[in-house]
């Protein structure tokens, strides 16, 4: 493995695009087991109503399931809406990675992580994401790797930290 791999880019609509789809992946999951729950929760009431049950107990538990619903359709944009409507995403970014860490540089910031910052890495088809619980804390194009260098990356990211399955 080489001492350092280095590389720039610049985030596009594309990079937002994924890196939302892999936020939304763990709150879908969560939002479509609340909405299973409420349809239980509706078919019970429905077949235990009494003259007692208000009505109002149905309307709640449907507003409620259409909440979800919303939530559901626009999570992942809004998550995408939030990253774009940052300056410092749209800087150049230059990452370099060696045995000590990764650095991020852009023209308004420079920070070095640990390895041991990041619990797991994450590889799609188009990028390497490296996340801090189920998020990515940090991610980057492929496109920005030299052919010769993205096995490298992914050597450096194997060793040093655990894969998340798609």
């Amino acid at each position: 493995m080489v001492e350092n791999v280095a590389f720039e880019y610049k985030l596009a609509d594309d990079d937002f695009r994924a890196a939302s789809k892999v936020v939304a992946r763990k709150i879908h999951r969560r939002l479509w087991g609340y909405l299973a729950l409420y349809a239980a929760l509706l078919v019970l009431l429905y077949s235990i109503r009494t003259a007692d049950l208000p009505l109002f107990a149905f309307g709640a538990i449907l507003g409620i399931a259409s909440m979800t619903v919303c939530g559901l359709l626009s999570y992942r944009r809004q998550v995408e809406k939030m990253w774009k409507a940052l300056p410092s995403m749209h800087e150049e970014n230059q990452i370099s990675l060696s045995n000590d860490g990764i650095r991020a540089s852009t023209p308004t910031a420079n920070t070095h992580f640990q390895w041991s910052h990041f619990q797991a890495f994450q590889e799609q088809k188009t990028h390497f994401f490296l996340m801090l619980g189920p998020h990515p804390l940090l991610w980057f194009p492929k496109r920005a790797i030299a052919e010769g260098d993205q096995d490298e990356v992914r050597a450096w990211l194997k060793e040093k930290l655990p894969p998340i399955k798609k």
